[in-house]
């Protein structure tokens, strides 16, 4: 039991491509490297998960804590990312030199939100607070991590 609950409390990432579900994910990585405009779609989904949680726990802290203050810069960082997925949906037939620089800009920015989300889910009373913003904290570093996992050498 206690290694479910380990389990369950580790961010969700790209498998790693040498472990068990190799195939999946050179798959999965070759695919969007052929069509970026899914990439976009995905983390575009992504961003979706992580924008309703923090509009949602923004709403429950004062303007002046600092949880507040975590949540406003995700929210930033939210709203930039989902520029450069649009951007990278629309501009990746026409120009798809310009993919790889919307991933390395948009790869901080998900890295950066996920550690702001860990910190104010780590901060919260709540056991069901925690878990929801856990969600959030999870479509961050995935998001991150495949950036990261597109941005690296062509499997």
């Amino acid at each position: 039991m206690a290694a479910r609950r380990k389990a369950k409390s580790t961010p969700s990432r790209p498998p790693d491509p040498a472990g068990t579900d190799a195939p999946a994910n050179v798959a999965a990585i070759r695919a969007f490297r052929a069509n970026p405009r899914a990439l976009a779609r995905d983390l575009a989904n992504l961003l979706l998960v992580v924008r309703g949680y923090t509009e949602f726990f923004l709403r429950d802290h004062e303007a002046n804590s600092g949880v507040h203050a975590s949540l406003r810069q995700v929210l930033e960082a939210v709203n930039r990312a989902e520029e450069l997925c649009r951007t990278l949906h629309d501009s990746a037939e026409q120009r798809p030199a310009d993919v790889p620089a919307a991933l390395e800009e948009l790869r901080p920015l998900m890295s950066r939100s996920s550690t702001l989300l860990e910190t104010v889910r780590s901060a919260m009373d709540d056991l069901t607070a925690r878990r929801l913003m856990e969600s959030a904290v999870e479509a961050a570093t995935y998001a991150a991590a495949l950036c990261e996992e597109m941005l690296t050498e062509e499997t």
